[in-house]
């Protein structure tokens, strides 16, 4: 069975290049393009670059944090409309709210995750 996930490309951030590795492995494995970066700045100029269909995005980042970076890209009407999936360990109410709120309609990712989590959210935002 050959799959269409192939022609989708992912970008994933996050500071902790193990977690970097573990996603761009799982979906790498599954068909997809990956591009990553440990840094908020990259993420940013990589966005652009390569306008990636889904970007899945840690929210506490040291040099600069995840919400900044979505604000940075919204503003950008070459990548404004790139779904982006954030993926942390920190999700309270107030954070759930304002995630929604700063990326719309996309979700939440929290860490830990399984790889079927992770496939499984990723093909409901491409699906969309």
């Amino acid at each position: 069975m050959g799959s269409i996930s192939s022609t989708f490309k992912i970008l994933v951030v996050d500071d902790e290049e193990r977690i970097v590795e573990y996603l761009s492995y799982v979906l790498s494995s599954a068909g997809y393009e990956v591009i990553s970066t440990t840094k908020g700045s990259e993420a940013i100029n990589l966005a652009k670059i390569h306008k990636p269909d889904l970007i899945i995005l840690d929210m506490v980042m040291p040099e600069i944090r995840g919400e900044e970076v979505v604000r940075i890209l919204k503003d950008n009407p070459l990548v404004s409309r790139i779904p982006i999936i954030y993926f942390t360990g920190v999700v309270s109410k107030k954070d759930e709210e304002f995630i929604k709120k700063l990326t719309g309609k996309y979700g939440i990712l929290t860490k830990p995750t399984t790889k079927d989590k992770l496939l499984e959210a990723v093909r409901s935002t491409l699906g969309r």
